[in-house]
C-alpha cells in the first residue's frame, strides 16, 4: 500500500502573546508527588520544561512563528 503525503497549510496572524494563539494550551502534568499545570504548544516550540510557567499573557521566547 503507497500512502500519500498531505500537506497542510494554516495562516494567521503572528500572535504577540500566547493566550492569542490557538495553538496555546494548559496541560495538567503530574510527577511523584508534585502536580500542576504546564504551558504547551501543539507546534511544538514550547520544549523546555514549562511546568508551572504562564504564557498566556506574554510571548514565549522561542516561538518560531514568523
Amino acid at each position: 500500500m503507497k500512502t500519500k503525503n498531505i500537506k497542510v497549510s494554516i495562516e494567521i496572524e503572528k500572535p504577540r502573546r500566547c493566550g492569542e494563539c490557538p495553538f496555546f494550551s494548559y496541560q495538567e502534568y503530574r510527577c511523584h508527588n508534585e502536580w500542576g499545570y504546564e504551558s504547551c504548544c501543539s507546534l511544538g516550540f514550547m520544549n523546555d520544561d514549562m511546568r508551572e510557567r504562564d504564557y498566556s499573557n506574554k510571548p514565549y521566547e522561542k516561538c518560531g512563528l514568523k
